[in-house]
């Protein structure tokens, strides 16, 4: 696949569900009660719980937010680009952060989704999306974009799924919350990515400056 088919191909999936998870956001929140699955899924992560994946839950809600999930993780997450030589891709992955964060913060009010209502930890006001999982999906979405290579992709996959685990094990989101999260975040990271791949490859096209000058007389 050439690279502008694959940017065709990232936009033409991502676009609809940047704008669809906001959507589903409106029907959740008007429904007087929670869909079947959330209740489900609840009922078996509580019979689950056992002091040692609780503590588990725990680490892991610090590593998603916060000081450590907003600061040292992307902090880590550029220092591995800089001394891998992914240096370009630096600035769209803090912008990439920076618009999920924002757009996570101002749409959970406005929804106000209320949360199950027997949390494990603290959270801030608004259920949907969440905003650990849609964080963590858009950093190490696009670390998984950047390297393109399978061990990668994995990995990246399997901390959103168990950071999504952690947020619904803690009760401090529905089930559908943590699928919206890792769908949203996924999705900007790609939108993000594809923009920046967009203007680095237009601007290393241009040709070099050229000043004209008189020659001097000899």
């Amino acid at each position: 696949m050439t690279p502008v088919a694959r940017i065709r191909l990232l936009l033409g999936i991502s676009v609809p569900i940047v704008l669809a998870v906001p959507a589903a956001g409106l029907l959740l929140s008007a429904s007087a009660t929670p869909p079947m699955i959330d209740l489900w899924w609840r009922s078996v992560i509580v019979a689950s719980r056992n002091e040692p994946l609780t503590r588990i839950a725990h680490v892991l809600d610090e590593w998603g937010a916060g000081g450590l999930g907003f600061g040292v993780v992307p902090a880590t997450i550029v220092g591995v680009f800089v001394l891998t030589g992914r240096v370009k891709a630096v600035p769209g992955f803090l912008i990439a952060g920076v618009v999920s964060l924002a757009l996570v913060q101002t749409l959970k009010p406005i929804l106000d989704r209320a949360r199950p209502d027997d949390m494990l930890t603290i959270s801030d006001v608004g259920s949907f999306p969440s905003g650990h999982v849609t964080n963590v999906a858009t950093l190490f979405v696009f670390a998984a974009l950047v390297y393109r290579k399978p061990v990668i992709t994995v990995l990246a996959v399997g901390y959103v799924v168990l950071m999504a685990w952690s947020r619904s094990y803690l009760s401090a989101h529905w089930l559908s919350d943590t699928i919206a999260g890792a769908l949203w975040g996924a999705a900007l990271a790609a939108v993000v990515y594809s923009a920046a791949a967009i203007i680095v490859d237009r601007y290393e096209q241009q040709p070099p400056l050229t000043t004209n000058r008189t020659p001097s007389p000899q």
